[in-house]
């Protein structure tokens, strides 16, 4: 299974919500779901990019 998630990213760093702080890092705090929302969010600058995200569910054997 897997599910698109949207994020924004700025010269290689995420940007992290609630704070609007950027990040080399991804996690569930610079994550959307829909792709307009992540829109919104955005610097009014452009500087800002959406990327998708997509989550892949693995089944490991231990």
């Amino acid at each position: 299974m897997s599910k698109n998630l949207y994020a924004i990213k700025r010269d290689g760093f995420y940007k992290h919500f609630p704070h609007g702080q950027y990040d080399a890092y991804l996690s569930k705090d610079c994550l959307f779901v829909k792709r307009e929302t992540a829109e919104n969010k955005c610097a009014l600058n452009s500087s800002d990019e959406i990327v998708e995200v997509i989550l892949v569910e693995v089944d490991v054997k231990a």
